[in-house]
């Protein structure tokens, strides 16, 4: 059973000649796919999975994803992404298949335009919007049709076993005076320079039945000073009913650190955040810059008395090469001999540093260029102040010992890549001959947290944070899955607008938050966060509408193609606010075996098996079987509400392959 007041599922399994049917309690198996020779469409969630979008007022939305796969061994065409809101209001909306995945491509068919395909293995995510439009429980279904290449040598197939999958979607809506709606509660500006501007419009619009005054504001405890809003466009009203205004923020980042704000939106009755973000999560400008010595080259020998010039290439992905700043160091003695600074975005500098600025001998020249968000990168090359190396094999300027030792000092004098001191490189030697492999790189564990960055450690400094750590609330990303404090009393785990902090009793139930609206309902939420659960509740609950009982996404059929012998389910999503799902009674009928019908007339709306003959003539390749269902809120006699739906399978001999030919476009 699903739904507040009232609704159930009814399980009808249907089987081919030869089979008996499975006992009541028993969980039927598909039968098995041959992956290998046809499409398969699996959508996730489907079927008796519901998507539940919980409580939200009229003129607020929220987004889920659902995501269409092909499970099969053939290309199979997409032929409708369809929403049923039968008896309600739209206020489900489905976006457009992406452009961007992989695996998805588009194929033109005469008469129906660009056609979306989806090769094997394949899943593409389609984002689901709810937007209530009235108060009340609210469902819908999302339908995916499949279908082949209408040509003699189609490119495309329909998965001929299960060519529809129906997956329901269900929020309820609240109403308020002084509601305004918002065009999204988020704005991410992804990626943006330093010192570059970007701008987002955010649409405010009156959905209440009266005149609508608005104010907005940053909230200054929590907002980075590169937001902004431009309010020379804004009007806080009065609003006309209908009527919208737009809100632009401006975001003129000065780092490429991640940036935050929020934006609060108020009346006298609703208040909303926007939540504002920048240079966050994957492809942030957060990313490390490039630098490359173009001169001394290894192992050049320098005078003391003499200039050692020094080139250097330098570039960042996300900030100009002119805003880089780099230094030159000696690194056998730890110093710093010299800064530097790109003169325009080549990112080519050249510095000359007196000889006298270096001891004699062996040095490992460094460079770090550092940008405007804290990331370093070094270089290194070997060089030699004075005369030239005796022993050394490999050029690079360091002896093979120390002089008048047996000590060791280039730990391997045939690899001019090591030498002591020398920037360690990710490629497994010992670059700088400290004894250690491929520290400070991304395949060394740096912080000792058991990962490096190539195993995913998002911090390689911080022994708090690695992949699948446990989440604690420090405004850090501690298990790496790009989303801070999540499942902690910080983080609004439910997306209903309030964490534990701020008051959510249930950070688990969007239903459940501070100014909830209270509902008669049978799952005992405290709507409101006040302690009291439905009439308990001081100022009583909302009631339920009355109405007649409703069929949700039409009859779902796990398959709707197979074999004689094979077993398949029908089930009914019914709603009915005003009847106990125990009250609801349900008539099965299958044509052309017209005299076959279940009654349902049990308390207990448990799945209900049933042994069907779904005979094939001899001679005849398949048959073709209406699957009819009826829904009844009370006897007959009374003239009950009902509602009903109806679909097709096909039956094919035992053994005999299912056609590609179906179905079609």
């Amino acid at each position: 059973m699903v739904g507040r007041a009232g609704a159930g599922l009814l399980g009808v399994v249907l089987s081919g000649c030869g089979q008996s049917a499975p006992e009541p309690t028993t969980t039927t198996q598909p039968p098995p796919i041959l992956t290998d020779r046809y499409p398969e469409l699996v959508v996730t969630p489907h079927g008796l999975d519901v998507v539940t979008f919980g409580t939200r007022r009229i003129g607020t939305r929220q987004q889920q994803v659902v995501f269409v796969e092909n499970r099969g061994g053939l290309p199979m065409g997409i032929f409708t992404l369809d929403l049923q809101q039968k008896g309600t209001p739209d206020s489900f909306t489905v976006g457009p298949f992406p452009d961007d995945v992989d695996g998805l491509r588009w194929v033109s068919v005469a008469e129906h335009g660009a056609i979306p395909v989806l090769d094997p293995g394949s899943a593409v995510p389609i984002t689901i919007t709810f937007a209530p439009a009235q108060e009340g429980d609210l469902f819908a279904a999302l339908e995916v049709r499949t279908a082949r290449e209408p040509i003699g040598q189609p490119t495309f197939f329909g998965d001929p076993r299960n060519p529809k999958s129906v997956t329901i979607l269900q929020g309820w809506g609240a109403h308020e005076h002084d509601a305004f709606r918002l065009s999204a509660a988020r704005l991410n500006f992804g990626s943006v320079a330093p010192l570059e501007i970007s701008e987002q419009t955010l649409t405010i619009e009156n959905v209440s039945d009266g005149p609508l005054t608005l104010d907005v504001e940053l909230n200054a405890d929590d907002c980075d000073r590169s937001f902004q809003l431009d309010l020379d466009a804004f009007y806080e009203g009065p609003l006309a009913p209908g009527e919208h205004t737009p809100l632009t923020v401006r975001f003129a980042p000065a780092t490429p650190l991640p940036a935050s704000c929020t934006v609060t939106v108020s009346s006298a009755a609703q208040v909303a955040d926007v939540l504002i973000l920048g240079n966050i999560g994957a492809g942030r400008l957060n990313r490390s810059p490039v630098v490359e010595i173009q001169e001394p080259s290894t192992g050049a020998v320098f005078a003391p008395n003499g200039v050692v010039r020094v080139s250097v290439l330098m570039s960042d992905p996300d900030q100009p090469a002119s805003s880089l700043g780099c230094r030159v160091r000696a690194q056998r003695q730890r110093r710093t001999v010299a800064y530097c600074a790109p003169p325009d975005d080549r990112g080519l500098v050249t510095v000359e540093i007196p000889g006298s600025a270096f001891a004699v001998g062996p040095e490992s020249l460094w460079v770090e260029v550092t940008d405007e968000g804290g990331r370093t990168a070094r270089a290194s090359v070997p060089v030699r102040i004075g005369e030239r190396a005796l022993m050394d094999a490999d050029g690079d300027g360091f002896d093979r010992t120390l002089p008048g030792s047996t000590q060791p000092l280039d730990c391997d004098d045939q690899n001019p890549a090591v030498y002591p001191d020398a920037v360690e490189q990710a490629d497994g030697l010992d670059n700088d001959c400290d004894e250690m492999i491929d520290e400070d790189t991304d395949l060394f564990d740096d912080d000792r947290d058991g990962f490096s960055e190539e195993e995913g450690d998002c911090d390689d400094v911080d022994d708090s944070v690695y992949p699948d750590a446990e989440e604690i609330p420090d405004a850090r990303d501690n298990d790496c899955d790009g989303i801070v404090d999540e499942r902690t009393p910080r983080f609004d785990d439910d997306l209903d607008g309030f964490s534990e902090e701020e008051g959510d009793c249930d950070d688990q139930s969007p239903d459940a938050h501070p100014g909830g609206r209270e509902i008669c309902d049978v799952e005992m939420i405290d709507e409101d966060c006040d302690g009291a659960i439905n009439r308990a509740d001081p100022e009583g609950c909302a009631a339920i509408l009355g109405s007649k009982p409703r069929v949700i996404g039409g009859c779902i059929l796990d398959d709707r193609a197979l074999n004689a012998g094979e077993t398949t389910t029908a089930t009914m999503f019914v709603y009915d606010a005003d009847t106990p799902a125990a009250d609801l009674r349900f008539d099965w009928v299958v044509s052309p075996e017209a005299e076959v019908t279940v009654h349902n007339p049990t308390a207990a709306l448990t799945a209900v098996t049933w042994d069907l003959d779904l005979a094939v003539p001899d001679g005849t390749r398949s048959r073709s079987f209406l699957v009819y269902a009826l829904v009844f809120d009370g006897p007959l006699e009374d003239e009950p509400g009902q509602d009903w739906c109806s679909d097709e399978i096909d039956v094919y001999g035992a053994g005999t392959p299912l056609e590609l030919e179906r179905p079609r476009l």
